[in-house]
Parts: C-alpha cells; sequence; structure tokens
C-alpha cells in the first residue's frame, strides 16, 4: 500500500512538471497572480525566463512581478525574458491610475542584446616554437533599448489585497542590429499576471 502511494505521488509530480514546463502553460489569460508574461513579437512567442530548482529543470522562480515605487508613485511591471536577443522588459504608470479596466500610458523599457563587431584578427606572432594569431577584441556586446513608437496597456485585474495585478499590452517600434539596419517589431497578444512575490504559490 505505502509503495503504491509513493509512486501516485511521483506520478502526479511527474505530471505536474510536465506541465510547467510546458511553455504553452505562460500564455493562458489568466487573473490569480502566476506571476507570468508572455507576449507576440514579430510572429514568435516570447515569455518571461524561469530558474530551476530541484530537480534542475523544474522552474522555482519566474521573473515576472510587480512593485511599488514610492519615490515616483508608480507600478512597475517587470520581467527577463525567454529569447535569444531581447532580454528585458518593464511598464511604469501612475499608481493612482491603476484599476481595473483602466488603459494607461506606460514608461516602457524593452532591451535587446546588441553584438556589434565585437573582434578581429590581431598580427600572426612567430616564435622559433609556435606560431600563432590572437584574437583582439574591439568592443563588448551591450544591452540598448528599443525605440518604442507606440503602446498600449489595460488592466484587467488590480487587487492590492491580495497583490494581483493582471492585464494585456501591445507595443509597436524599432531596434538597430549589429550592422546598423533599421528593424521594425510588432507586439501583439501581450498578458501579464503578475504578484509581487517572486515565488509564486500556484500554476493553476
Amino acid at each position: 500500500m505505502r509503495f503504491h502511494v509513493i509512486l501516485l505521488a511521483v506520478i502526479l509530480f511527474a505530471v505536474s512538471s510536465c506541465e510547467r514546463l510546458n511553455p504553452d502553460v505562460y500564455f493562458k489569460e489568466t487573473a490569480s497572480g502566476r506571476n507570468v508574461l508572455s507576449f507576440t513579437l514579430n510572429g514568435e512567442k516570447v515569455y518571461q525566463s524561469i530558474s530551476g530548482g530541484f530537480p534542475s529543470e523544474y522552474p522555482l522562480t519566474r521573473h515576472a512581478t510587480f512593485r511599488e515605487d514610492p519615490d515616483t508613485g508608480s507600478i512597475v511591471v517587470e520581467a527577463s525574458l525567454h529569447h535569444k536577443c531581447f532580454s528585458w522588459l518593464s511598464f511604469s504608470v501612475p499608481a493612482d491610475g491603476v484599476a481595473d479596466g483602466a488603459a494607461l500610458q506606460a514608461d516602457v523599457v524593452f532591451e535587446y542584446l546588441y553584438l556589434p563587431r565585437i573582434a578581429h584578427w590581431g598580427e600572426p606572432e612567430v616564435t622559433p616554437s609556435y606560431s600563432s594569431t590572437p584574437l583582439v577584441i574591439d568592443r563588448e556586446a551591450e544591452y540598448r533599448h528599443v525605440t518604442v513608437t507606440n503602446s498600449t496597456l489595460k488592466i484587467r485585474r488590480w487587487s492590492r489585497e491580495q497583490k494581483i495585478l493582471a492585464g494585456n499590452f501591445t507595443l509597436q517600434g524599432q531596434y538597430a542590429d549589429s550592422t546598423g539596419k533599421v528593424i521594425p517589431f510588432n507586439v501583439t497578444d501581450g498578458m501579464f499576471d503578475v504578484t509581487d512575490d517572486t515565488y509564486p504559490l500556484s500554476y493553476n
């Protein structure tokens, strides 16, 4: 009997872990404080980054939260992103304007990894015993902010008591790639459902 209970617990844990590892779970529109943020960027799905617990693949921390900034009187929704190029997204809105159904103008920070020509081969170094060509680092890769030309943000749920903030957003703008080419971007289907706690209690 005890063996069957243990086996059932293992099976339930595995099923739960599979759901948590499935990126689709981050695109469900909810308002229960799951600490998730997701959107579609030029047709590609993007969601907030996660960090592992035990086992290593188990997502323990999700880096999408909100915080209240008393110095500026604003509420900031922020998330690090699981993406090969774009790394960070945050919205700052006036705290006194946050309410269910409110459409707000937000200050947006949207970062991407800028990869310029960062290195070149130097002059060959030759000695009697060996020869080599050194790699000379010209400059480091850097994070830059995109230019946001249009944005919308709408609150679906705000509960100060339960510390839940949920809403939707869209963005349009442009950024420069490593060759200097200006690339437009369009963010649609943006959704966030966050608390001020990095360790939410439930994925449901």
